[in-house]
């Protein structure tokens, strides 16, 4: 695994994107865990790889339609992984609902069942190291707990391909969530239960995804990097200029903030809810 030290965008980033943002049909519509990668894009750890500091694109897709861009500064990139760091107050796009709300302004049991649109947003709070090793099914995201020791989100993908101007994936909706200490949860079982029920997944492909998820806990165990403390001194420069999205995207419509705008307010309501070991000062005298 890596370790510290070590133009126009291209179509798959701007997928059947119509006018303002917004594709045609439910989530729901026929789709698959395990994209294959598409015309122009290459298996990630395949060179030529990217300079430290380096600005390219972290992009989710779906089946139908894109999932959202964020851009994000590299870390490190060689052939075990891409390392990068996603800044607050970085202007990304994210799938909302056809009016621009962010999806989970519907229940569990519509989320996957709605239409979606390609907004703007900021990305606000926690700011992310974000590491994709190569071939895994799997991004890990490292945010701070309330004690101050790294915590690491797994986000459960496809294996990233890249083309000339960023990475490309798919999320499979289950994640993990890795506590210090290393106690893992898993998180939104009951979202991919809805996926499969609506169609946006099948049965064979939870199954993967759950396999997915047993494999990254057995990561956790065994203490692979960066569960083993590798990557947890590393911070960034506040001084770093933020990267910005090209103008086909950043042209597009806001998320409407009537709720959550992006997946920062989430990840920020998981940091809170994480018990803090800290002592607490006792009543004032």
């Amino acid at each position: 695994m890596i370790r510290p030290g070590s133009p126009v965008p291209h179509d798959a980033h701007v997928a059947h994107v119509g006018v303002d943002g917004v594709w045609a049909g439910a989530d729901s519509q026929p789709g698959q865990a395990f994209l294959p990668p598409p015309r122009g894009h290459r298996p990630s750890g395949t060179g030529p790889f990217w300079p430290a500091g380096q600005h390219v694109l972290w992009s989710y897709r779906r089946p139908h339609g894109s999932g959202g861009t964020r851009p994000v500064r590299v870390v490190a990139d060689d052939a075990d992984g891409l390392v990068v760091w996603l800044a607050p107050g970085t202007p990304v796009t994210v799938a909302a609902l056809p009016d621009g709300r962010p999806v989970r302004s519907v229940g569990t049991d519509r989320v996957f069942r709605e239409g979606r649109s390609l907004r703007t947003a900021s990305w606000s709070g926690l700011g992310l190291l974000m590491i994709a090793p190569t071939g895994t099914p799997w991004s890990l995201w490292r945010f701070t707990a309330p004690d101050d020791r790294p915590s690491w989100y797994v986000n459960l993908e496809d294996p990233h391909c890249r083309d000339e101007v960023g990475v490309l994936t798919q999320d499979h909706v289950l994640d993990l969530v890795v506590e210090p200490g290393g106690r893992v949860l898993t998180k939104d079982a009951d979202e991919l239960e809805a996926a499969v029920q609506a169609g946006r997944f099948t049965a064979h492909d939870a199954a993967r995804i759950t396999a997915d998820a047993a494999a990254a806990t057995a990561e956790v165990a065994a203490g692979r990097s960066p569960f083993d403390g590798s990557w947890d001194a590393w911070t960034a420069d506040p001084a770093w200029p933020l990267p910005v999205l090209p103008p086909a995207l950043a042209g597009l419509p806001p998320v409407v903030r009537d709720s959550d705008p992006d997946a920062s307010t989430h990840l920020q309501r998981l940091l809170d809810s994480l018990p803090d070991p800290r002592p607490r000062p006792g009543p004032r005298p």
